[in-house]
């Protein structure tokens, strides 16, 4: 197991909590009067996470303000006047992290400075209090209540110094869209349904400013947090034509084991995300179940015995919903892929590699001409194994052995003579065998899927080297092509048609060549040669077991592949 840490790297700025901030301060006030807290912070891990703040351009300040660099905190530190002045003043704060490269971001502060010389009662802020916090639901009608600002003057309610109006700030922030407050009572109320999934809180600054001459007013910060309302279903996140999910698990494995899980979600939060799920298809003998942990997973278990014999694959469907809603939603029914509330689960059984490959023949008898091109196949040899997950077989020449009985020869040849494909177990010729006639190979393959050397089986074929004197050849009445279609079906018949046990291997499909040596397009001649168990049938014999008129199933079949005669493969000269 390598166990990766990954560093953190100062690559991330401070970011301020508001895109800009405002302020009002009487004209007066003592020095070290709290003007404004700016709030930043950084994403980065470590030293590159703390955050300190600063003017980004002292000589805006003129010494008339100073600013905590620890809290952000910005507070007087001169008299300020407001006198012939309406816009604000404009200072760029700029917050700086602890890493090396140091990042930092900077943002603007407006400050009002009130003029207090005839109209000098300042505007104060009853509700919100500093710090609180007002609620709504998500998707609450439009005009929904969300808080009563209320604030106060000093001066007689019943003049213009003493009268307040309550309003937002033109920041440029969506607040005005979503929010509206009203000028005379200050009930703040919605303007359209606010969707928690798409933001779960807002940060409104609330002004309130009098009708005097010079305007005073003060301003307060009020979070709104919007509810979560049960209004999202569980659901898979996945796509409506997603595959299955692919779990494996061995057979016998112990039960109460868990196998695998599955994840739903659901956007709202706190309650109403817990999810349930249940198994609703493809579990009627109850081996599996499913339950959910402390982290709104499901986690499937195996609750009854897993035999790979009775079942190597489990189609499961799963299905998520509110605990509220089990009741209605558990009802069994095939899987519906259009639903997202359902996911389809395929376990694989594995089975425990008991199994060897076995070969479906194990002693096999072909030829192959003396002249044959090089990779003629000459036959294939196929073998199984009885394991369900077994690994692909593979086939290898294991040995090769010629013989020569004329003259007692035997030879050795080890891996050499002839070609096994390692994945098909096709066997071809490599070489011309013009040097081995009148002979046969003994030819042993193996076949393995497994590092375990006595997991294995073994192929004998017993190959004989022909010439086309040493064949016989049936002529049929139609082309090659439609021979071919109907070999495998002939040869299954024509071995059937005899009380002995012969087998019958045909070499060829060749449009028939005449005495003149031209060729009937017409006709096919197909070579081939008999076999008792594992003795070639001389071709008298052979001549002798083919005429039809001696057995009436083999006439029968001639007539139904068109098989006009039987004749030797190679013509004799006499």
């Amino acid at each position: 197991i390598v166990k990766v840490n990954l560093l953190d790297k100062n690559d991330s700025p401070p970011q301020f909590s508001q895109s800009r901030y405002t302020a009002v301060v009487p004209e007066n006030s003592p020095i070290g009067t709290l003007v404004a807290t700016v709030s930043a912070t950084d994403p980065d891990l470590g030293p590159s996470s703390v955050v300190q703040y600063d003017f980004s351009n002292p000589s805006q300040i003129n010494g008339l303000y100073k600013i905590t660099k620890e809290t952000g905190e910005i507070s007087t530190n001169g008299i300020l006047t407001g006198k012939g002045r309406k816009e604000p003043y404009v200072i760029s704060v700029r917050a700086l992290d602890n890493g090396d490269p140091q990042q930092f971001m900077d943002t603007e502060l407006y400050i009002t400075v009130g003029d207090v010389s005839r109209n000098d009662g300042v505007p104060k802020f009853l509700k919100p209090e500093p710090g609180q916090i007002a609620e709504v639901p998500e998707e609450a009608s439009v005009g929904t209540a969300v808080f009563q600002a209320d604030a106060m003057d000093p001066d007689d309610p019943n003049t213009a110094n003493g009268k307040l109006v309550y309003s937002f700030p033109d920041d440029g922030t969506i607040v005005q869209k979503l929010f509206q407050i009203d000028p005379n009572s200050g009930l703040i109320t919605t303007k359209v349904p606010l969707d928690r999934e798409e933001r779960e809180e807002y940060t409104l600054i609330l002004e309130a400013r009098d009708l005097g001459n010079p305007v005073q007013q003060t301003s307060r910060l009020l979070t709104v947090v919007v509810k979560d309302v049960d209004d999202h279903p569980p659901q898979f996140e996945r796509q409506r034509n997603s595959v299955p999910l692919m779990m494996e698990v061995e057979e016998e494995m112990p039960i109460n084991m868990k196998i695998g899980e599955v994840i739903a979600i659901d956007k709202d939060i706190g309650r109403n995300a817990v999810i349930d799920y249940a198994i609703i298809y493809g579990n009627d003998d109850g081996v599996f179940g499913i339950s959910r942990d402390d982290q709104n997973r499901g986690i499937i278990t195996l609750d009854k015995r897993l035999d790979r014999e009775m079942s190597g694959l489990h189609t499961l469907t799963i299905k998520c919903f509110e605990p509220t809603d089990r009741i209605n939603k558990i009802s069994k029914m095939p899987y519906n892929k259009l639903k997202l509330d359902e996911i389809q689960v395929k376990v694989h059984v594995r089975d425990k590699d008991d199994n060897n490959p076995t070969f479906v023949e194990r002693n096999l008898t072909r030829g192959v001409r003396v002249n044959a091109a090089i990779y003629t196949e000459i036959g294939k040899v196929h073998a199984d194994d009885a394991d369900a997950e077994a690994d692909v077989i593979n086939y290898h020449l294991e040995n090769v052995t010629f013989h020569r009985p004329k003259t007692g020869m035997k030879r050795d040849l080890g891996e050499s003579g002839f070609l096994v494909d390692p994945s098909t177990g096709v066997i071809q010729t490599n070489q011309s065998y013009g040097k081995y006639a009148d002979g046969f190979f003994d030819v042993v393959v193996k076949a393995t899927n497994s590092p375990d050397p006595t997991k294995a089986d073994f192929a004998f074929l017993k190959i004989f080297v022909l010439q086309d004197t040493d064949l016989m050849k049936f002529v049929f009445d139609k082309n090659p092509v439609n021979v071919a279609k109907e070999m495998k079906e002939f040869k299954k018949d024509i071995e059937g048609a005899f009380a002995q046990p012969l087998t019958l291997n045909v070499y060829d499909n060749e449009f028939y060549s005449k005495v003149d040596g031209s060729l009937d397009f017409g006709r096919t001649s197909s070579c081939f040669q008999v076999l008792n168990q594992e003795d070639v049938v001389d071709l008298d014999n052979v001549q002798n077991l083919f005429n039809s008129k001696k057995n009436q199933k083999l006439e029968d079949l001639f007539v139904k592949y068109s098989v006009d005669s039987v004749e030797r493969c190679a013509r004799v000269r006499t």
